[in-house]
């Protein structure tokens, strides 16, 4: 279950980073750490592991499919990426390890449009669309930011500043850097369209000895960032802090419980055996919902709420029968699904009993037709759930 239990304007702490005002290392216009006014959400897990009842094919509807028409040689596989969803194009991040790595762009028809010309190495690249229609891919291993124009080609190139560990890119084009050792005293910086540093958001507390999650999401005119190891969420409208969500773990968080296994290397074998909160994975929020995740071994259960009436579905599967929306991206009331072509042979490949035509036709008419290669892959869904047939808990 998952409550909310108060909305106003105080400060927070996000794990081991309390925000508070320290002379930085930059111009004296820029010489003070602070995320300025702003509101709070807390929102409480009881349960973790705590899972509503999954969707029927008649409480949700797949309102729109449309299978991508990749480049000649160019396959789609594996963990697949969320797509973006922007000004009527779809945008993924292929993970063809053979032929690099580009961000290709499509219509909202499935039909190919064109793709990044610079190929990346390695899976932490991030990329983000401005509202020109330009995409800024982020290059961890070098680092630096790719800036594409309209038709995928180079136009710009900046380095990145302090080697930072992941970005994001505000709806007004300026970047965020999260870092994960103490490059200038701060764990996130903000900079202008000319990579000049406006503000230190958050100072750098100490150093973890272990890897997680560190995650930014773009979501129509808001970016999320959710820091490593924490229990709380910036949630941004171009580059002003619009709030913070902090979820209340009820005591199963890991900063709570056992900070010394994440900041002490002694202690940190003590995370292959918890059982603990490790943190939120990710957060996405537009008008009408929010949807976050937390590391939990072995699940990554998730919570998707409805702002209007607080109706929250609960757990890590949210619909029946065969569904592989098990990731998705909020794109206003909708969730977008992306499927590639590993799921369907896995599901084909298993044995086909009377357990298995159980979940089949427990199926939406559309992902019995992906089962049935009547739709290819990859295929990206768009789809929205029937409120009025839904009875939930709200929060």
């Amino acid at each position: 279950m998952i409550k909310k239990l108060k909305n106003k304007a105080v400060q927070f702490s996000l794990g081991l980073l309390p925000v508070f005002c320290l002379t930085a290392c930059g111009p004296d216009s820029i010489n003070s750490i602070g995320l300025g006014n702003y509101k709070t959400e807390t929102f409480a897990v009881d349960d973790p592991e705590y899972q509503t009842q999954p969707l029927s094919k008649d409480q949700y509807s797949i309102d729109h499919v449309c299978s991508l028409s990749l480049p000649e040689n160019l396959k789609i596989f594996g963990d697949v990426d969320l797509p973006i969803v922007k000004h009527d194009k779809i945008y993924i991040r292929s993970t063809d390890m053979g032929n690099g790595v580009r961000v290709l762009a499509f219509d909202t028809k499935g039909h190919f449009l064109y793709q990044t010309e610079k190929t990346f190495d390695g899976k932490k690249n991030s990329f983000f669309v401005d509202n020109e229609g330009r995409i800024h891919v982020f290059d961890c291993w070098n680092p630096k930011v790719y800036v594409f124009d309209r038709k995928g080609k180079l136009s710009e190139t900046d380095r990145a500043p302090f080697d930072p560990y992941a970005f994001g890119m505000t709806d007004n084009g300026r970047y965020l850097f999260a870092y994960s050792e103490n490059a200038c005293g701060s764990a996130l910086n903000i900079y202008d369209k000319n990579n000049i540093l406006q503000r230190k958001l958050i100072p750098f507390g100490q150093k973890y000895v272990w890897g997680a999650t560190c995650s930014f999401s773009q979501n129509g005119n808001r970016l999320s960032h959710a820091p490593f190891f924490s229990d709380s969420v910036l949630v941004f409208r171009n580059d002003t802090l619009e709030k913070v969500v902090r979820v209340d773990f009820k005591g199963q968080y890991i900063m709570d419980k056992n900070p010394e296994a994440v900041t002490n290397q002694e202690k940190a074998k003590e995370l292959s055996i918890s059982k603990d909160i490790m943190g939120i994975s990710e957060y996405q929020e537009t008008d009408s919902l929010i949807c976050f995740g937390f590391a939990l071994f072995p699940h990554s259960p998730k919570r998707l709420i409805r702002k209007s009436t607080n109706e929250t579905l609960s757990g890590w599967d949210f619909f029946e029968g065969f569904a592989p929306f098990s990731r998705f991206y909020l794109l206003d009331n909708q969730l977008v699904a992306i499927v590639d072509e590993l799921y369907v042979e896995t599901i084909n490949s298993s044995n086909k009993d009377d357990a298995w035509m159980d979940e089949y036709n427990k199926s939406a008419p559309q992902v019995q037709a992906l089962i049935d290669g009547k739709i290819k892959t990859p295929a990206v869904f768009f789809i929205s759930l029937k409120w009025d047939k839904i009875t939930l808990p709200t929060r």
